[in-house]
């Protein structure tokens, strides 16, 4: 409903659910009767029978709306078949192909296979009007049915490089030294800064 821009407005009223349970009630119930009083035991003879019978039915219990059509026109860049279709989500491996019901399809564009993204999600499109399809970053593509699963090509291998490795600190680096093997301070260093902080020049401005 979302693709097709409907917005779904739930009955909530007593009026709206006592017509849908009247529906459920003629279906469950009279229908049923109806079956039984015209000897309908069979799929087939069911259905030739629901054609006169809809018509019966809405004779006596349709209602005609009132006001005008509010029905929009389908938009030229909508494909109503690419959305009344089943929806089944799948994974492409490297070579644009994706399995389907045990079976391998390839993603084409052109004629030849399709750039994509490896372990990227494809939403297969399927049905009776249009077969299988492939709906990837936004747009549907045609496949093709493979023998096998494709090789994947273009992968390099990357081996790690010892010498990227960190390495640990030898046990005389100075990150491992602790408080107490730090170098002490000079007595000498300590009468220093004294002696310049007490001399009036130091704090002498021009």
């Amino acid at each position: 409903m979302d693709e097709l821009g409907v917005n779904m407005i739930p009955a909530g009223s007593a009026q709206a659910k006592g017509r849908i349970e009247r529906l459920w009630g003629t279906l469950q119930d009279r229908l049923v009767q109806e079956f039984i009083l015209n000897g309908i035991k069979d799929t087939e003879s069911a259905n030739k029978f629901m054609l006169s019978y809809i018509k019966k039915f809405n004779g006596r219990f349709s209602v005609v709306p009132k006001g005008e059509p509010v029905y929009r026109k389908l938009g030229k860049s909508i494909n109503i078949d690419h959305i009344l279709c089943r929806k089944i989500q799948r994974k492409l491996d490297g070579g644009s192909a994706f399995s389907f019901w045990g079976k391998y399809y390839q993603l084409l564009s052109g004629g030849k296979p399709a750039a994509t993204i490896p372990r990227s999600r494809v939403s297969v499109l399927t049905s009776t009007r249009i077969g299988i399809k492939a709906k990837y970053s936004g747009k549907v593509y045609s496949v093709a049915k493979l023998e096998a699963r494709p090789k994947a090509k273009g992968y390099v291998n990357v081996t790690k490089d010892k010498r990227l490795l960190p390495t640990k600190p030898a046990r005389n680096h100075p990150w491992k030294s602790g408080i107490h093997n730090r170098p002490k301070s000079d007595p000498s260093d300590e009468e220093l800064a004294l002696g310049l902080f007490n001399s009036t020049i130091a704090w002498e401005t021009e």
